[in-house]
């Protein structure tokens, strides 16, 4: 049997197991998805997972919207959205706080067995958010999509500058970190309710660098962290200037381990 088709099942295998298990275990799930200037994409995205959750979850989840410091109609849409949907919650920062920095909050906001965090722009379908859930399946704290692995599939890449700025800053991390992770930065990941409380009672950066202090901390107090092949869409849109950001995230990189030690 060739070797794509061996992982192939094995993954499927796995998924079929992960979701027996959460099943029986798992009472409720939080979605949370943080959004910056999102009014052009928002409320696609929220449609597509609130359809989907529902057909899925029944009622043992919910989605927490946490808009902040946004200068568009992002706060508007997602409280119309909401709006006679008790399972959409939305709280809105008026200051910004980067994207971790909303993540955390939303995680505040949780009482679930399972947080999931998702980008605005539904670059991971509500299908390939389930694959992560399930890959928790009881013996893993925390499973992060990757957009870097054999079976990944991507539809739509990021331009080749971005992709070269994100090679460039996986290889950082691994030097100062030891984080061998072949995608830190991919925005779908999966938390128990006990490694979001490890995240919230350590994690202290917002910025470019939160999902790898978030990383670090769960490897730090001996946490299992799976990382999953994906099937990802880059969506057109995006809020982030390339080149204003490269020195800040070399920057923050430098401080958060200097910072630890």
């Amino acid at each position: 049997m060739p070797k794509r088709n061996f992982y192939q099942l094995w993954d499927a295998a796995s998924n079929y197991l992960g979701q027996v298990a959460l099943k029986i275990k798992v009472k409720s799930i939080s979605f949370i998805i943080p959004a910056y200037n999102e009014g052009s994409r928002l409320s696609r995205t929220l449609d597509v997972y609130y359809n989907d959750f529902s057909n899925h979850y029944h009622d043992k989840w919910e989605i927490i919207v946490v808009c902040n410091g946004c200068q568009d109609n992002t706060p508007q849409i997602a409280a119309e959205f909401a709006r006679n949907r008790k399972q959409v919650r939305v709280t809105n920062i008026p200051q910004k706080v980067g994207k971790g920095g909303a993540i955390m909050e939303g995680l505040r906001l949780a009482d679930s067995d399972i947080c999931m965090f998702l980008d605005a722009d539904g670059s991971t379908s509500a299908e390939e958010s389930r694959k992560l859930i399930y890959a928790l399946n009881g013996s893993n704290d925390a499973v992060i999509g990757s957009r870097k692995l054999r079976n990944s599939r991507i539809v739509r890449k990021q331009s080749f500058r971005r992709r070269i700025a994100g090679r460039g800053f996986n290889i950082l991390i691994r030097l100062l970190f030891g984080l061998r992770f072949k995608d830190t930065q991919c925005g779908a990941k999966v938390l128990t309710k006990e490694a979001a409380q490890l995240v919230l009672q350590n994690v202290r950066t917002t910025g470019f660098t939160f999902d790898v202090d978030l990383l670090w901390t769960l490897k730090k107090n001996g946490c299992v962290i799976k990382e999953v092949p994906i099937v990802w869409e880059d969506s057109l849109g995006s809020t982030l200037v390339l080149h204003k950001v490269i020195l800040c995230m070399f920057i923050e990189v430098l401080k958060l381990r200097l910072r630890n030690g």
